[in-house]
This record gives C-alpha cells, sequence and structure tokens, in this order.
C-alpha cells in the first residue's frame, strides 16, 4: 500500500504530545524549584532576582517524556554582577538551596547548575535581564525574547508541527546546536514551522533551498536577499532571528547537517514511510563483531586506521567538541595536501564521563609510495622550466600529457603517524592532552578499547546514517 504522508504525521503527532497529567507534573517541579529558590535566594544574596521558566515547556513544544526544565535567575546587570560572581557566589548558593538533591555543573555563556529532581533535569540558569535583545550581555540574554516571540506566533496546531519536526530531527541524528551535532536547535525548528506553517510545507519547501544561497527573513528585517547573505555571508542557511536582526538562528548548522536534512526531506516527500521517525527499528549492523568490521577495511580497502586518544583536561562540552572539530579538519586536509591514501575520513567520540576522547582517522589505500602531481601547462615556458628544474631527479616522470599538461609523480612521505602528531602540535587543543596514537588495525588494540568506543567504530566505519537511508529504499520499507 502507498503511505499517506498526512496520515503519517498526524499519528507521529499523537503519539509524541504530552499529556495534560505530564504537562502538570513538570510544572508542579517548575513550582516547586521557583518557590525554593525565590525563598532560599532573597535570604541569601542582596540583590534582586526574578524567576522564570523559559525553554520548551513554556512554548508547550516539548516531546513527551523527553523534557528537561529550563529555570532562568535574571539579575539587572550590575558592574559587580559578572562570570565570575556568578561562578563563585550564585552557583554555590544554588547548590546550597537544594543539598538534598543531586546535582551537575555546566558551563556555556556561564556556569550553571543541573538539579535532578523527580529523574527529570531541572537546568538553573543565570542570565540579565535586559530591555532590548540590542543591549544583551551574554547570549542566554536572549532567551526569554525567543520565549515571548514563540509563544505569540505558534498557534496550538503548529506546536504538535514543531514537535514532529524535533522529532524527525532527533530520529536523525540532527537536533541539537551544540559543536557535538551542528544542527537544528529548538529554536531553528520553532522558527521553520512558524515561517512555513507545517513540517510538510517545510520539507516541501526546503528541497529548493541552496547552501549559501538561502535567507528566511521571517520580519522582513532586511531590504533584500542579497543583503541578508551578504550579512551572513558564511552560513550555509540563512534565518534571520526576529528579536535579533544581526543574528542568524541557524549560524551553527554544519554542511553536512543541512545536506542530510535535505536529503530525507525529498525521500519523504517521494517515498513517504512511517519508518523515517522509526529509524531505531532499522537494522543496518550485521551481528559479525567490530574486529571482523576492521579487518575487512583493512585487507579490502587497504586501510590504516589510527585512533588519537586524548584525555580531557578542560571539560566544557562545547569546547572540548570545537577543538576536536578543528583538529580532525587539520589532520585530513594535511594528510590529503601531502596525497597519503585515496581517501581520509575522520569522526571524534567522547565517552559520557568526558574524560576521554578518540579521534578516529581511515586512510584508505594508505600504503602507496608516490602520487600525481599535476604541473603547469608546457606552453607556459616560464613556469614549465621551474617545473623541470624541480623535478628533474623524480625517476617517474616529467611528461607533457594529452591536455598539454606536465605530470609527475612524487614520492609520498609515508611516516603518517609523525605527520599527524605534527598536525597537533600546530593545533594546540588547549582542552585536550595526547596520550597515545592507537593501532586500531591492530585486533589486540581493539581488545583494549571501551566497549562504547568499539560500537561507535563500528558504525563509523559502515557508514551509518546513510546505510540506513539505504535500509529505507528497500523494499521491505518503502513501496517502489
Amino acid at each position: 500500500m502507498m503511505f499517506d504522508m498526512n496520515s503519517i504525521i498526524r499519528k507521529i503527532a499523537e503519539e509524541i504530545r504530552p499529556s495534560e497529567q505530564e504537562r502538570r507534573r513538570l510544572m508542579d517541579i517548575y513550582e516547586h524549584v521557583k518557590s525554593t529558590l525565590e525563598t532560599c535566594l532573597s535570604l541569601s544574596l542582596n540583590r534582586d532576582v526574578e524567576v522564570t521558566l523559559q525553554g520548551s515547556l513554556a512554548k508547550d513544544t516539548f516531546l513527551r517524556g523527553q523534557s528537561d526544565i529550563d529555570v532562568f535567575l535574571l539579575f539587572q546587570p550590575r558592574s559587580d554582577t559578572d562570570y565570575r560572581w556568578f561562578k563563585e557566589v550564585l552557583v554555590p548558593v544554588v547548590i546550597s538551596c537544594f543539598k538534598d538533591y543531586r546535582y551537575t555543573l555546566n558551563y556555556a555563556s556561564h556556569p550553571y547548575v543541573t538539579l535532578y529532581v523527580d529523574d527529570v533535569e531541572v537546568n538553573i540558569v543565570p542570565a540579565f535581564r535586559i530591555e532590548s535583545p540590542s543591549k544583551i550581555i551574554s547570549a542566554v540574554d536572549r532567551t526569554p525574547f525567543h520565549t515571548k516571540y514563540v509563544r505569540s506566533h505558534l498557534s496550538i496546531e503548529q506546536r504538535d508541527e514543531v514537535r514532529v519536526l524535533k522529532y524527525f530531527l532527533k530520529q536523525w541524528g540532527l537536533y541539537g546546536a551544540e559543536a557535538s551535532t551542528r544542527g537544528f536547535s529548538g529554536y531553528l525548528a520553532e522558527l521553520l514551522v512558524i515561517a512555513y506553517g507545517t513540517f510538510l510545507t517545510l520539507l516541501k519547501n526546503c528541497t529548493s533551498w541552496r547552501a549559501y544561497e538561502t535567507c528566511i527573513d521571517i520580519e522582513n528585517q532586511y531590504k533584500s536577499k542579497r543583503e541578508c547573505l551578504e550579512k551572513f555571508r558564511n552560513d550555509v542557511l540563512v534565518v534571520v532571528d526576529p528579536v535579533d536582526p544581526g543574528r542568524n538562528a541557524a549560524s551553527a548548522l554544519s554542511v553536512k547537517s543541512f545536506a542530510l536534512f535535505k536529503l530525507l526531506a525529498g525521500l519523504f516527500i517521494e517515498r513517504p514511510s512511517p519508518m523515517f521517525f522509526r529509524i531505531n527499528e532499522i537494522e543496518i549492523h550485521s551481528n559479525v563483531p567490530t574486529e571482523e568490521v576492521v579487518r575487512m577495511h583493512v585487507e579490502e580497502y587497504g586501510s590504516c586506521l589510527y585512533g588519537l586518544e586524548f584525555d580531557i583536561v578542560k571539560p566544557i562540552p562545547d569546547v572540548v567538541w570545537g577543538q576536536l572539530n578543528r583538529l580532525r579538519k587539520a589532520v585530513t586536509n594535511t594528510l590529503r595536501s601531502q596525497g597519503i591514501g585515496e581517501v581520509v575520513r575522520a569522526d571524534s567520540w567522547i565517552d559520557r564521563a568526558l574524560t576521554k576522547a578518540i579521534t578516529v582517522v581511515e586512510i584508505i589505500y594508505c600504503n602507496k609510495r608516490y602520487t600525481l602531481h599535476r604541473g603547469p601547462y608546457a606552453y607556459d615556458v616560464h613556469n614549465a622550466l621551474r617545473f623541470l628544474i624541480k623535478n628533474k631527479s623524480i625517476g617517474m616522470g616529467p611528461w607533457i600529457n594529452d591536455d598539454g599538461r606536465l605530470y609527475t609523480f612524487r614520492m609520498i612521505d609515508t611516516n603518517i603517524v609523525k605527520i599527524i602528531m605534527d598536525t597537533i602540535l600546530r593545533c594546540s587543543p588547549t582542552s585536550l592532552r595526547l596520550t597515545k596514537v592507537l593501532d586500531l588495525g591492530n585486533r589486540e588494540t581493539l581488545q583494549t578499547v571501551d566497549p562504547g568506543f568499539k560500537e561507535w567504530l563500528r558504525s563509523f566505519l559502515e557508514g551509518d546514517p546513510i546505510k540506513k537511508i539505504m535500509k529505507l529504499l528497500e523494499d521491505s520499507y518503502l513501496d517502489p
């Protein structure tokens, strides 16, 4: 049978819409936290503070069973109320207010406390109470303006549309603007539904988005598309923040996430299926152990597999992921520029405790000793002569090809580990300390690594999520 897109979306919306009982439970927890904070802070701090509810609970765009609670403490800007004051004065007071609860201390624009109340995460975030987003002191100061805008622009029906979009993004690992994901934030998802009206309309329209050439300006704050794109010229997608026209709400989105979302949208429109929302039920991994998957890559693709293992010395997630991303890019670019291997790809893993990180580098056909080097056109006499002199001792070339250019083979520096180590030293990541370079092609090495990393390595090598898309296209999931 042929699946109906609207029926699929309605069914998903019903499944992920929170019940009234869940809403009441979350609001009861918020009221308890708010009351405790108001009482405790008034006794401990000599300044005014407003306790407010923000985030998806305030906007009613949260998913069933997946909500945390964002409680913002809004302070009047003062010269003595700064990052240091938040860290050294406010945070200890907040922790003392909830001494019977488990908590973690986190860092973003400011340090903030996450409490665990009846198995619900409650984030207590300090911010400044400002008159306008143009006067923000820290990034989180915009949040109350975001909440107000979304609440006033989303209908009750559209809140379900946001939920469906968020669920879709989460299924495919595209939800979140953190450096670890570089996908769609909750606020961006809400703005896209405000802009397009429904989840389905968004999917139909996003297939025509063009990278670095798309500006979505809900409030028409820019005179032209050209002016908008000029302002945000380095961003793959622009969604102008309605409350702050100088900010792109999609600035964190990577080209990779942009491309995957467009691909998924097009596939869902062409061949709709509820399995787009059930990808955990799509089995792509065989029962073959990770060691066998690695062996296949080494033997069939001629791969070298290296694991760059780091101790995390400053466990601030966005900072760590940002440094890992830059490091990964530097290593792959350096290896490619030196002609090492046919294909170089890399990705990173971090353990749950945020103490260890491993960046995996796979170099396919890593044992080749020469790379083809293209020179100038032979009729460009000055540059051709320089090329011939520079390469006169090369045994394999130079020669003039049919295109009129000079070519030669150059020997490759095959000390790959040294090249990687030198690149890491140049990058000098302050939150990471390299402890060792693992030869992941060695079966004995794989026996010693973290089990969570080993499972992640298998997914990396087998190409998840593209493998899941390929599985979706099989007749067992979709009609031809």
